[in-house]
C-alpha cells in the first residue's frame, strides 16, 4: 500500500513565509509580461497595434467587448470569438484609410480654390529686388526669412534704446553720472539727424570736438570704447553741437528726442507686425507639416488596392468565423444543427497570410 504523503506542520509554516516573500515582478519588463497572463490563448498574445497609429489600451476595450457580446466558452469558440474581434478591429483600419485618403483630398481642394490673401511684402537687405512676396514662397522659407527680419528689428530696437533712454533723461542727469560710450555716440548721432539735410554736419569724432568734451588725449584713437564717459560729457558736446549750428541747446535736444521716439515706436510697431506675420505662416507651416505626415501615413495606390481586396477577404473571414461560432455555440446549447444556411466560399487569389502583411507594408516608411 502506498504511503500517503502528509506535509509537517513546520513544513506548512514555511511555505506560507516563503509565500509571503513573494511580491512578483518588479522590473517594467517583468510587469509588462505578467500583465499578459490572463490571456488563455496564443492568437491574442501578440497586440495588432500599429506603433504610433494605434493604442493597445483600444484594442484591449475592443478585445474584451467582443469577447463579451460572444459569451464564447471553450477552447475552439475562444479561439472564433478571437478571429472576431480581429477581423473587426483590421476592418475597423481599413475604413480609416478610406476616411483619411478622402480628408486629405477634400484639404487639397480647399487649398487651392482658398481666396488668396493680399500679399505679405518684406525688405530683407542684400536681396534684389528689395521687395519679396512671400505668399509665393513655401511656408518654411517665407518662416526662415520672417524671422530673420524678425530678429534684425528686435536687435535694432534694443541697440537704440539705450540712446533713446539717455536722451530722455539726459536733462536730469548729475554731470558725474556714467553712461556708456556707445549711447553717447548715439545721443550725437540723434543730435545731427535732427538737423535739415542741405545743413553741414560736424565730426562727431573729430579730435577738437572730442578734446572739447573732454576726452583724454590719450583716448581720442577709440573716444567711443572708453568707459569714462558721463552725462556731463554728453551735455558739452550737445552745447557744442547746437552753438556750431546756431540753436539753443533744449530746442536741439527736444528735436532728437521727438525723432527718436517716432523711430523707435515705428520699430516697435515693425516688431508687433512680424511677431503676428511669424504666427500666421507657423500655422501655414503646422498645418502642411501636418497634411504631409498624414500622406506619408497613407498607402500608394498599389498598397490601397490590395488593401481593397483585402476587406473583402476580412469580412469573408469575419463570417465564416462568425457562423461557426453560432453552429457551435447552437451545438453546445443542444440545439439540432442543421447544414450551414450561409454557405462560405472563398475564391481568394492570395493566401491569408500574404494579405496580412499589406498593412506591414503600408506602415513601412513610417516605422523609419
Amino acid at each position: 500500500m502506498e504511503r500517503e504523503h502528509v506535509s509537517s506542520p513546520a513544513r506548512i509554516e514555511a511555505n506560507r513565509r516563503n509565500a509571503l516573500r513573494s511580491t512578483g515582478p518588479t522590473t517594467s519588463q517583468g510587469k509588462a509580461q505578467s500583465s499578459k497572463n490572463a490571456l488563455r490563448h496564443g492568437v491574442s498574445s501578440a497586440l495588432p497595434v500599429v506603433p504610433g497609429l494605434e493604442w493597445s489600451e483600444d484594442w484591449e476595450s475592443h478585445h474584451a467587448g467582443i469577447l463579451k457580446s460572444l459569451a464564447p466558452e471553450g477552447t475552439l469558440e475562444e479561439a472564433l470569438a478571437e478571429r472576431v474581434a480581429l477581423c473587426f478591429w483590421r476592418l475597423t483600419r481599413v475604413h480609416r484609410y478610406d476616411t483619411a485618403v478622402t480628408s486629405v483630398g477634400l484639404e487639397r481642394i480647399e487649398e487651392q480654390l482658398r481666396p488668396r490673401p493680399p500679399a505679405v511684402k518684406m525688405s530683407f537687405p542684400g536681396l534684389d529686388p528689395p521687395e519679396e512676396d512671400l505668399e509665393t514662397l513655401p511656408p518654411e522659407e517665407a518662416l526662415g526669412k520672417i524671422l530673420k527680419e524678425l530678429q534684425e528689428k528686435r536687435d535694432m530696437v534694443e541697440m537704440w534704446e539705450g540712446t533713446h533712454r539717455l536722451l530722455e533723461q539726459l536733462p536730469e542727469l548729475s554731470d558725474d553720472a556714467s553712461v556708456s560710450g556707445d549711447d553717447a555716440y548715439g545721443v550725437f548721432e540723434d543730435l545731427l539727424g535732427a538737423l535739415p539735410e542741405e545743413m553741414e554736419c560736424p565730426d562727431i569724432q573729430d579730435s577738437a570736438f572730442l578734446a572739447i568734451v573732454g576726452i583724454p588725449e590719450e583716448e581720442l584713437d577709440d573716444a567711443y570704447r572708453w568707459d569714462g564717459w558721463t552725462a556731463g560729457m554728453v551735455r558739452k558736446g550737445l552745447a557744442e553741437l547746437a552753438y556750431r549750428i546756431g540753436i539753443a541747446p533744449e530746442r536741439l535736444l527736444a528735436k532728437a528726442l521727438k525723432k527718436r521716439n517716432e523711430i523707435q515706436e515705428r520699430n516697435t510697431d515693425e516688431v508687433q507686425r512680424l511677431e503676428a506675420t511669424v504666427k500666421v505662416f507657423r500655422r501655414r507651416l503646422k498645418a502642411k507639416e501636418d497634411r504631409l505626415t498624414r500622406e506619408r501615413m497613407l498607402p500608394d495606390a498599389t498598397t490601397l488596392q490590395k488593401i481593397t481586396r483585402y476587406e473583402a477577404h476580412l469580412s469573408r473571414q469575419l463570417l465564416q468565423a462568425l457562423h461557426e461560432l453560432q453552429r457551435l455555440q447552437a451545438a453546445r446549447g443542444g440545439q439540432a444543427v442543421p447544414l450551414p444556411a450561409a454557405l462560405d466560399v472563398v475564391v481568394d487569389g492570395a493566401s491569408g497570410e500574404d494579405m496580412s502583411e499589406v498593412f506591414d507594408a503600408a506602415h513601412s516608411s513610417v516605422d523609419e
